[in-house]
């Protein structure tokens, strides 16, 4: 097979042009040789060095519109917070606490209803503030020890 092969390779290159004759030439095979290697290796790596700046500006764009966004939430923050310390710093909110915590006006009354049912309600309370006092006196050191031995034993 080798044989027919080179043959027809000869007469390919022996076979010159006539008036209606096309010379058929075998085709070269590009091979791969170390300079080819070296040149691909080079574009590729100043593909890479081109493109890479340009990546790096797209994602330092990327986190600088995050930063924007946020510097924009954290800015309407502060206004609502600006807005509730100036409602709270009101007169208008002052006078309603000490309404709610059952204060007048110097020269006002108060007038406080109680129903039979708040009177017994009342009661209780003052009850159990009273059972709540006696339980919160002071102990000793001692006697905590005291009782710490008697609940064990």
């Amino acid at each position: 097979m080798n044989a027919g092969h080179s043959r027809r390779k000869e007469q390919r290159k022996s076979q010159v042009r006539t008036n209606n004759v096309r010379v058929l030439r075998p085709r070269k095979r590009p091979r791969l040789s170390v300079g080819r290697i070296v040149m691909l290796a080079l574009s590729i790596y100043f593909i890479i060095w081109a493109i890479y700046p340009i990546t790096y500006r797209l994602e330092q764009q990327r986190e600088l519109d995050g930063y924007k966004r946020q510097l924009e939430s954290i800015k309407e923050q502060n206004a609502k917070l600006k807005e509730e310390t100036e409602y709270l710093k009101s007169d208008e909110y002052v006078e309603q606490e000490a309404r709610a915590l059952g204060l007048t006006k110097p020269d006002e009354e108060m007038v406080v209803v109680i129903t039979p049912d708040s009177n017994k309600s009342l009661k209780g309370k003052a009850d159990k503030v009273e059972k709540d006092d006696v339980k919160t006196q002071p102990v000793s050191l001692w006697q905590r020890i005291v009782g710490a031995f008697s609940s064990v034993f």
